[in-house]
């Protein structure tokens, strides 16, 4: 509930981002792990475990779980449990951007906060509805995901896995193919692809 949102801390260890991507079937999920600790009358913790999956652009689904009467050992055994369930690989063996099993999640590299955020537009040409041509922004919500696909991107120093993406866009209904290594999307419907282009300036590209 939204109080016990309020007073949450994710674990300093025990949390995940998860990346399910399979480029030759249109496949690309999310999942995310983390142990939440929240502080109860006279001292100590409670201890949750929170999960978040879906298709990549969606908010998905998501489930509480908690507090365990075993405290923090029992929340990480369930955690690593959940964690070894789609990774196939132990949580004491696991390794950030390693690439991943065979139908398995990837354990996502982490992603740094002091990276500079960037603007995202697409190149809009011979609309059919008469706008004219030129470089349209993404809204707010398709930009913020495809710049965190981005860092993610980077951060696995631009593996050819993590390079095509496929983003359900909540605003416009399809799902697009984002390739960022050659900053193209397609709408998979349609088969309309795109020019895109990344600034850090918050101005269109030139």
């Amino acid at each position: 509930d939204a109080s016990l949102a309020s007073r949450a801390k994710v674990h300093e260890n025990l949390h995940a981002r998860l990346a399910l991507v399979d480029q030759s079937k249109h496949k690309d999920g999310f999942y995310i792990l983390q142990v939440l600790a929240v502080d109860v009358l006279f001292g100590g913790s409670d201890y949750y475990l929170f999960s978040r999956w879906g298709h990549t652009g969606t908010k998905g689904q998501w489930k509480l779980e908690g507090p365990y009467e075993g405290g923090e050992i029992e929340a990480e055994t369930v955690f690593a449990r959940t964690f070894e369930s789609k990774t196939g690989v132990a949580w004491n063996k696991a390794v950030r951007g390693a690439p991943p099993e065979a139908e398995r999640y990837e354990f996502l590299q982490s992603v740094p906060k002091s990276r500079e955020t960037g603007s995202w537009f697409y190149y809009l040409k011979n609309d059919l509805d008469g706008k004219p041509d030129g470089w349209y922004e993404y809204d707010e919500e398709n930009a913020a995901e495809v710049e965190e696909l981005f860092g993610q991107y980077q951060a696995s120093n631009c593996a050819a896995r993590l390079s095509t993406r496929f983003v359900q866009s909540s605003s416009s209904g399809f799902t697009y193919k984002v390739v960022l290594g050659t900053m193209t999307q397609q709408n998979t419907r349609t088969g309309k692809t795109r020019p895109i282009q990344r600034t850090v300036t918050g101005l269109p590209p030139k």
